[in-house]
């Protein structure tokens, strides 16, 4: 496993929370795969943007900052043999292991919020939705 960045945004005008979370797999150019997760605070809806590739250190490297396109994102992960799984499983880490654990462990007693109860929420898990259909890892 390569270094993990995760980063949080508040957004107060729209009521949005922003996590941005990366794990390494490339290091010789700072490749990452790249998780968004964005939290409607309204509608208590959490969408899981499509997997994108990041290079966090694009000036020194000189890589394009982001791959968001299907058939690129899909050779990356190909060459680099990231499998299906690989992701799913970092989709859940961040999320559950980090993020809402953290979250709720920092909060303590001033949550009704536990680890084994985060609330009534939806879902749209769209991580696999710009790959190709093909795409099997």
């Amino acid at each position: 496993m390569g270094n993990i960045f995760i980063r949080l945004y508040i957004n107060l005008e729209d009521e949005t929370v922003l996590v941005s979370a990366s794990i390494e797999i490339e290091p010789k150019y700072s490749r990452c795969l790249h998780y968004i997760y964005r939290y409607h605070v309204k509608t208590r809806t959490l969408v899981i943007e499509p997997l994108i590739i990041i290079t966090y250190d694009h000036f020194s490297t000189n890589y394009e900052l982001a791959i968001d396109d299907g058939e690129r994102v899909d050779a990356f992960l190909c060459e680099y043999q990231v499998t299906r799984e690989f992701i799913e499983k970092y989709r859940d880490y961040f999320l559950y292991d980090k993020l809402l654990t953290d979250w709720v462990n920092g909060n303590g007693k001033r949550s009704r919020f536990t680890v084994g109860n985060y609330g009534n929420y939806k879902i749209e898990d769209n991580l696999f939705s710009n790959l190709g259909e093909g795409w099997t890892l």
